[in-house]
């Protein structure tokens, strides 16, 4: 769900990324478009990192076992 979430704001970044460029009439207002869409990148990928953050770690697999470290003198 968290990466769909994360696709859904990256593709309608882009959607209207494209839109404000074809409507654009001057540089200004292409540099404007692209710097809009990369602050939507930053915070689409800002509210995955949180949502993969409040997660946790993930699950071992089944049967793993943390390596044992012993120590000789």
């Amino acid at each position: 769900m968290i990466n769909l979430t994360f696709l859904a704001a990256v593709a309608t970044a882009k959607a209207n990324l494209a839109s404000a460029l074809n409507a654009a009439v001057s540089s200004s207002q292409r540099i404007s478009a692209r710097a809009t869409y990369r602050f939507a990148i930053t915070e689409a990928t800002i509210a995955r990192s949180n949502a993969l953050t409040q997660l946790g770690n993930p699950p071992e697999k089944p049967g793993h076992k943390p390596p044992v470290t012993t120590t000789t003198l």
